[in-house]
């Protein structure tokens, strides 16, 4: 998301970066299909959440930690709770 709103900032930022696998995998298919698989959103969560622990352990200020713990929080709240989880069918064997 935050990779989107930069690339925002300019137009040439923004056309490469419409044309990264990344682009195609998660906003692409998260608009056509308005919601994630369980697997892109534990994918996506680990990343981010390795992100947040490392900048915890980083910034020395309690009301940064206080608010990266509640973004986090949040962050999770709103990925399982909020967004869609799509359901790949399931596969089936032929004999």
């Amino acid at each position: 998301m935050s990779s989107y709103c930069f690339a925002k900032s300019s137009k040439r930022v923004e056309d490469w970066f419409k044309r990264t696998k990344a682009y195609e995998r998660f906003v692409v298919a998260f608009r056509e299909k308005k919601g994630l698989t369980l697997k892109e959103k534990i994918r996506i969560n680990l990343i981010a959440d390795a992100c947040i622990i490392y900048s915890f352990f980083i910034v020395d200020l309690l009301w940064v930690r206080v608010m990266m713990v509640g973004l986090a929080l949040y962050k999770h709240y709103y990925f399982f709770i909020k967004m869609k989880t799509i359901r790949l069918p399931k596969k089936t064997e032929h004999i």
